[in-house]
């Protein structure tokens, strides 16, 4: 009796059939399409910037670490699915199955870290404060070398049978034994899904939430002032066409000097040098904010 069941790597795995064989040969051709582009694109922006320097943003240095972690992750990842699936047959080899576990699980610890601390120099960016500015300026290499080291801390353990990396899925990638249930994989779960997802998902939550909500206060800030601006600027054009139109009737005016009547001072004046200062002011306390 022949059985369709296999053993790879400790895991019994059911035989591929021709559909899911077809289906998995589709998969692999547009993992490899979007792998492609992605080194074209991660390669054109690491060109591009090298003749760009003047044009380098604050967290440059964060940008370039996750576009050299995602080609390490398509250089060693990519080629070895893409034979399985194209061959429909598992490689179930131990030290590529390690290999290739710790370098997704370390490569994606590292991106969501990163994130978090894109999203805490946003924050210092947008509210200015020149002791975090100062720091992130003069140490930002140093945020990518956190980003890194916190990476390899949760990436490690499963080397050392804290975890184990195993096939996964229908066994063409390797990843987290998630059914192992001994005491030590249970705690670096537990500290895994606190520090890798749960705390840098709250970080980029409230910062995120807090920064749209300030930006939107401001903006609205300076539309109104910029509207107030606007009517006083109108009023001050009334003023003076009313001044120009008043200039006209001099000759009437200078009659009615000689007549003896009583003329009011020149209030259209007056009141344009008014709406002046008080725009001033307006622009002043503004940027003063």
């Amino acid at each position: 009796m022949v059985s369709n069941v296999t053993l790879c790597l400790g895991t019994l795995f059911r035989e591929i059939n021709n559909v899911e064989c077809l289906i998995t040969r589709k998969i692999g051709s547009i993992i490899l399409l979007v792998s492609m582009f992605s080194i074209i694109f991660n390669v054109r922006f690491i060109y591009w910037s090298s003749y760009h320097r003047h044009l380098r943003f604050r967290h440059y240095s964060l940008v370039l670490s996750m576009v050299l972690s995602s080609t390490s992750v398509i250089i060693v990842i990519v080629p070895s699915i893409f034979i399985q699936c194209l061959s429909c047959h598992r490689l179930c080899s131990s030290f590529y199955c390690q290999l290739e576990g710790f370098v997704s699980y370390l490569n994606g610890c590292v991106h969501m870290f990163t994130l978090m601390m894109i999203s805490v120099i946003r924050y210092a960016t947008v509210f200015e404060t020149n002791i975090q500015n100062r720091f992130i300026d003069q140490h930002s290499y140093w945020t990518v070398i956190v980003c890194w080291l916190f990476g390899l801390i949760f990436a490690l353990p499963p080397l050392f049978n804290w975890n184990k990396y195993t096939p996964e899925g229908i066994g063409f990638h390797c990843g987290l034994n998630w059914f192992d249930r001994s005491l030590s994989s249970l705690i670096y779960f537990i500290l895994a899904f606190a520090f890798i997802y749960f705390i840098p998902l709250v970080v980029l939550l409230v910062i995120n939430i807090y920064v749209y909500c300030k930006i939107r206060s401001l903006l609205n800030r300076a539309t109104r002032i910029s509207k107030s601006n606007l009517l006083l600027n109108i009023s001050y054009q009334k003023h003076q066409s009313t001044s120009l139109s008043s200039s006209s009737k001099s000759s009437s005016t200078t009659k009615c000097e000689k007549l003896g009547f009583p003329i009011e001072a020149n209030s259209m004046n007056l009141n344009s040098r008014l709406a002046i200062r008080q725009m001033r002011t307006l622009q002043l306390n503004y940027f003063m904010r």
